[in-house]
């Protein structure tokens, strides 16, 4: 299974929506990311996680799971509680 492509601005409050081209979701907020690392990405009950912040915390879940054995394509499914604290 394949990531859905995003591209930058237009949706429901500024969030990216799907894209035309084939860039995985994960390239293409890596970008998004990469051009506004301060802009805020998750904000829950006070707390703010920036762009670049939660960039470098998914990319070390998604180490975590490629040291597990998780391949590209692989279906991962997470439960977890809301809350900013959880993405850590």
């Amino acid at each position: 299974m394949e990531g859905r492509a995003i591209r930058p601005g237009g949706g429901l409050r500024g969030l990216p929506v799907p894209a035309a081209d084939d860039t995985p979701v994960g390239v293409a907020w890596g970008q998004l990311a990469a051009a506004e690392p301060d802009a805020p990405a998750l904000v829950f009950e006070g707390s703010v996680i920036r762009r670049g912040e939660l960039e470098r915390r998914t990319n070390r879940l998604a180490r975590a799971y490629q040291d597990l054995g998780v391949a590209p394509g692989s279906l991962v499914t997470i439960g977890l509680p809301n809350g900013a604290a959880f993405i850590e």
